[in-house]
């Protein structure tokens, strides 16, 4: 009797991940921790972490964390914190994930980092350290790839209190996590997805 993959989710109690979750649960044995299990700001939590479990097959960094506010008058802990859990902390497990095994990495950026929007500053530009971080990966040889989602309907979204008209589903970022495990994606890219358009970078 074949064993499944392994597949960690982090942000697993979040729209996408907990979409991403589901589809993966039929193919992979998917552990997706919260935060009391897998700090991922916190690098002892994420060394016990892999140490106790193991190394898996498939990474899938889609926790993520936004503190809005001006540069000039936001809080510099709020910044720190989500430069932290969008970008170092997935650069951390992945690197104690492949210290200690070969795997995919799936990193779910946002089309933020694209972009540069007001009070948003360490949020995009975690993010667009996350889509570099991916490209980086992938020239090091590492089967790596971002995707990022636009507008998405997730409580994230919803406690932002931004607005709620065109939004994607859930279900459409973890279809894309499905293609590129078939293989449709070159390593490297990333998966700009958007109400209406979609693009491979």
């Amino acid at each position: 009797m074949s064993t499944l993959p392994t597949a960690l989710v982090t942000g697993g109690r979040g729209g996408i991940a907990r979409a991403i979750v589901a589809a993966l649960s039929k193919t992979h044995k998917v552990q997706a921790p919260g935060r009391e299990q897998l700090d991922i700001a916190d690098p002892t939590s994420i060394e016990a972490w892999v140490r106790e479990n193991g190394p898996p097959q498939l990474l899938v960094n889609a926790a993520g964390t936004i503190h809005p506010g001006t540069v000039r008058e936001g809080d510099p802990k709020g910044w720190l914190q989500d430069i932290q859990v969008n970008l170092i902390g997935p650069y951390l497990l992945t690197h104690a994930v492949l210290r200690t095994g070969s795997a995919t990495i799936i990193n779910i950026a946002s089309t933020a980092g694209y972009a540069a929007y007001k009070e948003w500053s360490a949020y995009c530009a975690a993010k667009a350290g996350l889509i570099t971080l991916t490209k980086s990966l992938a020239a090091e040889g590492v089967n790596a790839f971002s995707i990022s989602p636009g507008a998405t309907d997730t409580q994230f979204r919803n406690r932002l209190g931004l607005p709620s008209n065109r939004l994607q589903s859930p279900e459409v970022i973890a279809r894309l996590v499905l293609e590129i495990l078939d293989g449709k994606y070159d390593s490297g890219v990333d998966l700009f997805v958007r109400m209406g358009e979609f693009h491979v970078r």
